[in-house]
């Protein structure tokens, strides 16, 4: 678990780099595991962000629809795409939505907290998460 965690470290650094940036910008907007990424929501996916369900057995993330919005839209995608390639040997059909929910959560979370909304910051609740739910797992 080291590498991962070593991983996590680098990509933590570079998030606030012109780089990062620059590859966010060539992304589309991610959606996935019952989580979507958007900077406008439309009237389809708010109305997807309303919908409930049960998920049994219970994971370590609450099951519901995560929207999350943010004017951070592209790199917030890009990140959950590298967060993605760096858990991949992890995830699979049945914990992915525990992974992407939680980092989301994270996200709605940071964003409820009105700490000041950096990108920066931002991504760094959502690696913290990500952290989190690997020690989890250990």
């Amino acid at each position: 678990m080291k590498p991962i965690y070593l991983a996590l470290d680098k990509l933590e650094k570079q998030v606030d780099t012109p780089a990062f940036q620059k590859q966010a910008e060539k992304r589309g907007e991610w959606g996935g595991a019952d989580v979507i990424i958007c900077r406008k929501p439309n009237e389809d996916q708010l109305r997807w962000s309303q919908e409930q369900f049960l998920a049994l057995p219970l994971p370590m993330v609450p099951p519901r629809h995560r929207l999350v919005v943010t004017p951070y839209s592209l790199e917030l995608s890009y990140l959950f795409e590298n967060l993605r390639d760096i858990f991949v040997d992890l995830l699979d059909f049945s914990n992915k939505y525990d992974f992407y929910g939680g980092l989301a959560q994270a996200a709605l979370d940071y964003q409820q907290a009105g700490e000041g909304h950096s990108f920066p910051e931002l991504a760094k609740a959502v690696i913290g998460w990500a952290r989190k739910y690997l020690g989890g797992i250990q």
